[in-house]
């Protein structure tokens, strides 16, 4: 090994001269060249045997200094000549230094990759420099030249960001377009802790294929190494031709009426009780967009559901990773071969380029760092590789054993071993055989309590903490005792369990097929005692978040609903299974958060219905059964159902006895009721309820602490109903109360909070330096509070109270929208509502809607900004019919609740319609109502635009009514 600097230039659009003007383009060619390489040379460079791909030069150089004076000089040439072809030549040029391994002439290892990927992000002209050189050349440019910083950047190898740097000085072209790295455009696609290796064929094909068809599906066994090179042509598809980029992963998933749901997660598309499929296809139809969907094996039901996706979404591309195929129409199906074994007799400077042989070295040098394929490595890893049949899987696994093993001996190994285990399962594939063979011979060399931990493990989905690896795997019977710890790490350094850092707290994993294994390992009574320990060990956590009264606990429980989804979700399923009913239902209840806040509604719905029948009131705790029913009624969004089941709520809370429960079931009721005078009643009386009950049992407290968290939801609750309705100066001082209330307390986080309302409501009527001393304080207070869901509405809130008021332009929006999209998608979908408004404002229909429709896909709130009839307000400018959309959105949410804009909002887009329909009765009604409702309160610019519109057709005569809620019946 040695460490040079590496320097690698490509002609940027030679593909299409070299097709258009194949002559001209020859003849710049090798000019090209004959400048490239006399200057290399003059600089004391040298270039490799293999040139790599296309038109490009890789070139090697020892000093630094003299590598960037090349790139400077090659730039400077390259711009002063007159070229032959229509379009002067321009080449993009990557600097990197590191460690290479030297063979037959060719520079090998990770550094030659990363200056490749370097170099992909540039434009014709650009040349860029990696921080490694950087540092080593700052202090000794040549005169003239200089480095421009632009960034840390993620390229498209997956692997850590890397930061970049530019040349520049004079001669240098300047300036460019943003770098072509992952961050150019939306994706979710993890960094990967192991180097992409080989596969430079099939990558180029699948990366061509997603390109030429919407659905490619690779098929190969399990450890084919599908995943991988999914994700790496996703990172190579991320120039934005295919659109935004998003895995999807399912292996944890093994009902296809899921998957739908699960996309919709990956995506951030909240459905309320919508199919989330047509949330989907709304979202998505006019959005470019490539699905990653991994691991589709086990749910190949729902291909039906792929093909409608794609065929009602014109600008979808799916590639998916399985073991079968899909079998639907247009479908590329593309197989996974083994990586590419030596044949016959190779020599060692060749063995070194072969894929599986690469692939193996690689992952040997991880564990054993002075690993090299030599004359006397050599032989025996072509042999060993042979005999593992180049499957990437069983590559790694034994790869891992040359820490205690030599080539040879692990040679040896497999031939006693695994032989005998291929050929012992004849139902099963050849490629699975050799697969479950390899993995068997791992588990063949653990120690007793390595087996039994590795076997223990296999309870969790997904990836879980050490403190729930403890936890369960501690509390099984199973002999022999051990501490985990120890055991655990043993088995991560052993490649068979996965370790990864999220949020700074270690995280652990199995590979599926060690998983299968492990489990079919497990007696059934361990199997089952495992899945007890599970759920309990899952369901205490689930009620330590769910009373905490911690206000600094809030943020880190919701994030560990996000980490632990697939283990929660195993444990409702196995409570569930077993018909444990009642702490299925208490499971069910405490992830409300998580149902409600995530965009899980329809899941968690039908998980409470379900556990509430087989849990039966007389037999279940009654607060438990009352508490989820008003859960259950709020992840309810059905005009006919609403009410029924809102009352149901509060008969139920009412036999129990429990007033914060009964508390909480009246303002769920308030919720789902239409008539004002009956939801104020309500309300009323759930605050008076939970005052006495003093009591944080309800784990739903609406974002305050303490033990009147109940009482001060239901009175915030109460003062946004009346600010909206009824006495605006009594909602104002009802909050006062309750911040005092807290203030006393010395609950900084309730004051925060209440900063927030008190701020809105100064928003509502245009008190602009009011609601900005309000919502300044409430990010502040937010902010200690670590509480970064409410925090992001109280800096979007603060945006949106400038912009109406024309301090600050709308494009502030644009970097909130992009920072809370994951975190907050209240906040988003309060500023995709703003921005669309904005635009609509301005006549740019196209921008207005796709923001509209971007808020309803966040929106998951009754209580959210009402995007819908915003979108119709577009429609009906376009001169369609709307009026039974209006009528169809009115039925759909309760309008007592309704934010007051929104409400006007919807009045006088249906007087509007009712205008352009002919029927100016109803326009002046309508109109009317909305001059009479309005008081002080500051509308919207498009609402106040059409409102004029229609005060200036209707004089102030005009009847009105005070029940604006019968408006659309009929």
């Amino acid at each position: 090994m040695r460490t040079v600097v590496l320097l690698m230039t490509d002609v940027v659009g030679s593909t299409r001269l070299w097709a258009a003007e194949h002559e001209a383009m020859s003849a710049a060619m090798a000019r090209h060249h004959e400048i490239v390489h006399r200057l290399v040379a003059e600089y004391g460079g040298w270039r490799p045997t293999d040139q790599g791909e296309g038109d490009s030069v890789f070139a090697a150089f020892s000093l630094a200094t003299a590598a960037v004076s090349c790139a400077a000089a090659v730039q400077r040439t390259l711009a002063e000549q007159q070229w032959p072809t229509s379009t002067p030549l321009t080449v993009r040029i990557g600097m990197h230094v590191g460690e290479v391994e030297e063979r037959a002439g060719n520079l090998l290892g990770d550094a030659v990759n990363r200056c490749a990927r370097l170099r992909a992000l540039g434009s014709g002209g650009q040349t860029l420099l990696t921080s490694a050189l950087r540092g080593l050349v700052r202090d000794h440019l040549a005169e003239g030249l200089d480095v421009v910083d632009l960034g840390e950047h993620r390229m498209k190898d997956l692997s850590r960001p890397e930061r970049v740097w530019q040349l520049s000085g004079e001669g240098l072209a300047g300036p460019f377009a943003p770098l072509a790295s992952l961050g150019r455009v939306r994706h979710n696609l993890p960094v990967q802790t192991s180097t992409f290796i080989g596969r430079e064929r099939e990558l180029a094909d699948i990366v061509a294929s997603v390109r030429a068809h919407r659905l490619v599906t690779l098929t190969g066994f399990g450890g084919m190494g599908k995943t991988r090179l999914a994700l790496q042509a996703a990172a190579e598809l991320t120039d934005g031709a295919v659109g935004d980029v998003w895995l999807v992963e399912l292996a944890a998933v093994d009902d296809p009426e899921l998957v739908r749901a699960r996309i919709a997660e990956a995506l951030g598309i909240r459905w309320d009780a919508r199919d989330p499929g047509e949330a989907l296809v709304e979202a998505l139809r006019e959005t470019p967009t490539l699905l990653v969907l991994d691991n589709l094996e086990q749910v190949l039901g729902c291909a039906g559901f792929v093909a409608d996706l794609l065929a009602r979404s014109p600008a979808v591309r799916v590639l998916a990773t399985s073991r079968e195929p899909l079998h639907v129409r247009g479908e590329r199906q593309m197989p996974i071969p083994p990586l590419g074994l030596p044949s016959g007799e190779v020599p060692t400077e060749s063995l070194a380029m072969v894929e599986a042989v690469r692939l193996f070295a690689d992952r040997a040098v991880a564990v054993r760092p002075d690993f090299v394929v030599d004359d006397v490595t050599g032989p025996a890893v072509a042999a060993v590789c042979a005999r593992l049949e180049g499957h990437p899987l069983a590559l790694e696994l034994a790869a891992a054993r040359v820490a205690m093993l030599s080539p040879a001996r692990l040679l040896e190994r497999l031939e006693q071993s695994l032989g005998v285990l291929t050929g012992a399962e004849h139902d099963r594939p050849e490629r699975q055989r050799t697969v479950r063979a390899t993995v068997a011979w791992s588990y063949d060399l653990l120690l007793p309590e390595e087996q039994v931990l590795l076997n223990r493990l296999s309870v969790f989905q997904g990836t879980a903490g050490l403190d729930a690896v403890e936890a369960v795997c501690a509390t099984a019977a199973e002999e022999p005792s051990f501490e985990v710890f120890p055991v655990l790490a043993s088995l991560v350094d052993k490649s068979l369990v996965s370790r990864s850092e999220e949020d700074g707290e270690a995280r652990f994993s199995l590979l599926g097929s060690v998983r299968d294994f492990a489990t079919e390992q497990l007696t059934p009574t361990a199997r089952q005692a495992l899945a007890d320990a599970h759920l309990e060990f899952y369901l205490a956590r689930s009620v330590a978040g769910a009373v905490t009264s911690d206000g600094a606990q809030e943020q880190p429980w919701y994030d560990e609903l996000l980490r632990d989804a697939h283990n929660f979700r195993a444990a409702l399923a196995h409570a569930e299974s077993s018909g444990l009913a009642e702490k299925h239902l208490l499971l069910a209840a405490n992830l409300y958060d998580w149902w409600y806040l995530g965009g899980h509604r329809v899941e968690g719905r039908d998980q409470l219905a379900r556990a509430l029948a087989a849990a039966g009131e007389p037999a279940a705790d009654a607060s438990l059964v009352a508490f989820a029913t008003c859960a259950l009624t709020l992840l309810t969004v059905n005009a006919d159902a609403d009410v029924s089941l809102a009352q149901r709520a509060v008969d139920v809370a009412e036999r129990c006895s429990d007033p914060a429960v009964m508390g909480f079931a009246y303002q769920v009721q308030a919720s789902r009721i239409s008539e004002r005078t009956a939801v104020r009643a309500a309300l009323e009386r759930a605050v008076d309820l939970a005052r006495a009950a003093r009591s944080t049992c309800v784990p739903i407290r609406w974002g305050f602490t303490g033990p009147d968290a109940v009482e001060f939801g239901a009175g915030f609750t109460l003062a946004r109903f009346l600010d909206r309705w009824d006495d605006p100066s009594r909602a104002r001082q009802l909050v006062r109360e309750l911040q005092l209330r807290a203030a006393d307390a010395g609950r900084a986080g309730d004051v925060a909070y209440c900063d927030l309302g008190l701020g809105e409501f100064a928003a509502d009527v245009g008190d602009v330096p009011v609601a900005t001393a309000h919502l300044d304080r409430a990010i502040e207070g937010l902010h200690r509070r670590h509480d970064e869901v409410w925090g992001a509405i109280a800096v979007v809130d603060l945006a949106s109270v400038r912009i109406r008021a024309g301090l600050v332009p709308v494009e502030v929006l644009e970097p909130l929208i992009f920072r809370y999209r994951d975190v907050s998608p209240f906040a988003v979908a309060s500023a995709q509502v703003l921005l669309g408004d904005v635009r609509a404002a301005a006549g740019d229909g196209a921008a207005a809607a796709a923001a509209y429709r971007d808020a309803i896909a966040l929106s998951v709130r009754g209580t959210q900004p009402e995007p819908r009839w915003r979108l119709l307000r577009l429609d009906r400018l376009t001169g369609r019919d709307t009026r039974d959309d209006l009528e169809a959105l009115y039925a759909r949410r309760k309008p007592s609740l309704w934010p007051r804009p929104d409400l006007l909002g919807c009045l006088v887009e249906a007087a509007m319609t009712a205008e352009q329909l002919g029927l100016p009765d109803r326009a002046a009604l309508l109109t009317a109502t909305v001059r009479g409702m309005r008081g002080d309160l500051l509308l919207p610019e498009l609402i106040r635009t059409d409102l004029v519109e229609l005060e200036q057709r209707y004089g102030d005569e005009s009847p009105r009514t005070e029940r604006p809620e019968e408006l659309f019946a009929g």
